[in-house]
């Protein structure tokens, strides 16, 4: 974006003005002439400005005394440099700033693109009128996407799935052609919201009351019709639109996974559809079984997704599954009092490779995927996370930064691209560099200062369990295993049996 390159350009010029004039300003003797003071104006001036600056003095162009003074002078600021770079964690106070400017620029201008899916009558279109309400009562823009299946099943008057089903779904090339007219549109659409969103958010954030952000809410995502098609069919689907499986999830942020009432609630299963009036003919047609094998192939479908959470039925009423929802999208924007959702609990040690078998050997675990995270930390309030597919799976590499509490969890957290990761890791690396070499520090001893940054590399192992997506963050350096659940219910209780023997804390 330019205008981060532009910040990154201005960033040390005018760090080095400051210093000039601050080391300038407050040198008692001999005291400063108007000419002088004009001319310091002015270096400043020209540096706000982006100007070219005029002539400066020089050490040469002084007296001797004029020259000790100012020595002096910059001994002084340079030992409050490299106690601000303690301070800091590696950035001087005003590049600091200019960084959480930057940061705080980049969460505001983010489009969050967020599914809501789940099997047949699992209370999307409820739910998701729930979540745009919580979202406009937060100041935020909402844009909403509807189900393209209903909605082409409306435009074709019923006829669709007649017409292209009428051998049933093992047709593979009739019902692929379904499929990739439907991820077609479908695709088109949302990029269309999308750009309509930032569009909307450049514009609205110069406004007296900017909205925090914008989100655009997708009753069902493109990956949903792999559940509703063959092996084979989808990848015909993929062929005829030159993409990938992965490279379609890439366009979601968020997926929210609401259970189908046919598990856990069948006592609500119907085929009416909560936002139609009884008197069109209804797009649903599944019995409580089939509705079952839906939802068990969507939520496997959505395995590689960055940030997935599922909602299910059992244990709770409907009103508490709706409050379900709602505090996992207040977490996912920051929301602190929804944090109560997500438990962690330390376990004995146990390597990614045993987890990977004991849940693939589990009949009751659908699907297990496993991703490296290289984690940098640049203080002790935030750092860089780079996620990549594990165990030979596919999928795209992911860049986030996170704010940590003082106790060291995530207290917020964005994603990036690649290029404003790398230029974060070289503008720490940078400062503290040259804060050491001004101390006399060598590279030799640069670790010891503090002059390199600590990395923390860990295997990650996902999978769905019941009602509850399970995640299993290892560490083989620290031989440390913890477990992070996102439930109502104590997490000891929804862990798979062969995992709660490992619950007792190291």
């Amino acid at each position: 974006m330019w205008w981060a390159v532009a910040r990154r350009a201005a960033a040390p010029a005018f760090i080095g003005s400051l210093a000039s004039f601050t080391a300038y300003s407050y040198c008692e003797k001999p005291a400063r002439t108007k000419e002088q003071a004009e001319e310091t104006a002015a270096v400043v001036a020209a540096a706000v400005a982006g100007q070219k600056k005029p002539p400066q003095r020089t050490l040469s162009t002084l007296t001797k005394e004029q020259a000790d003074g100012q020595k002096q002078v910059l001994q002084a600021l340079l030992g409050q440099m490299i106690d601000d770079v303690d301070r800091t964690g590696g950035v001087g106070e005003l590049q600091q700033t200019l960084t959480k400017l930057e940061d705080e620029l980049w969460a505001r201008g983010r489009v969050h693109r967020i599914v809501i899916t789940g099997g047949p009558c699992a209370g999307k279109s409820t739910i998701m009128s729930d979540l745009v309400q919580m979202l406009k009562e937060r100041n935020y823009l909402v844009f909403t996407m509807p189900e393209i299946a209903t909605e082409m099943f409306k435009w074709s008057d019923g006829k669709m799935w007649d017409d292209f089903s009428a051998q049933g779904l093992d047709d593979d090339p009739v019902w692929a052609s379904l499929q990739t007219s439907l991820t077609r549109v479908q695709t088109v659409i949302e990029d269309s919201i999308v750009h309509m969103a930032h569009r909307s958010l450049s514009k609205r954030r110069k406004g007296p009351n900017p909205p925090e952000g914008a989100v655009v809410l997708l009753d069902r995502g493109v990956i949903d019709n792999v559940a509703y098609c063959t092996d084979e069919a989808w990848a015909m689907v993929l062929e005829d639109l030159g993409t990938t499986t992965a490279r379609l999830i890439d366009r979601y942020d968020h997926v929210i996974h609401l259970v189908t009432a046919a598990n856990g609630a069948e006592q609500h299963y119907t085929l009416e559809q909560a936002e139609g009036d009884g008197s069109e003919e209804s797009a649903r047609s599944e019995t409580p079984e089939q509705a079952r094998q839906l939802d068990g192939r969507t939520l496997s479908a959505w395995q590689e997704t960055k940030s997935h959470f599922i909602v299910g039925n059992a244990g709770v009423t409907w009103p508490e599954k709706r409050q379900k929802a709602k505090a996992i999208l207040g977490m996912l924007l920051g929301d602190a009092s929804s944090g109560g959702l997500m438990q962690k609990l330390q376990c004995a040690y146990l390597p990614p490779q045993v987890i990977l078998a004991e849940a693939a050997a589990d009949g009751e675990i659908p699907w297990v995927v496993s991703k490296h995270v290289k984690t940098t930390y640049l203080s002790d309030k935030s750092r860089l996370q780079k996620t990549s597919p594990g165990n030979g799976g596919a999928g795209a590499v992911l860049y986030f930064h996170q704010d940590l509490d003082a106790d060291g969890h995530v207290a917020r957290q964005y994603a990036m691209d690649y290029w404003t990761y790398t230029q974060k890791l070289r503008t720490v690396l940078s400062s503290r560099s040259d804060a050491l070499a001004k101390a006399g520090v060598g590279d030799s001893d640069a670790a010891e200062w503090g002059g390199q940054l600590r990395e923390v590399r860990e295997e990650i192992v996902i999978f769905a369990f019941g009602d509850n997506r399970i995640r299993c963050r290892c560490s083989e350096e620290r031989s440390q295993l913890e477990v992070e659940v996102c439930s109502s219910l104590p997490a000891e209780q929804v862990l798979p049996p062969w995992l709660r023997q490992a619950k007792a804390p190291v």
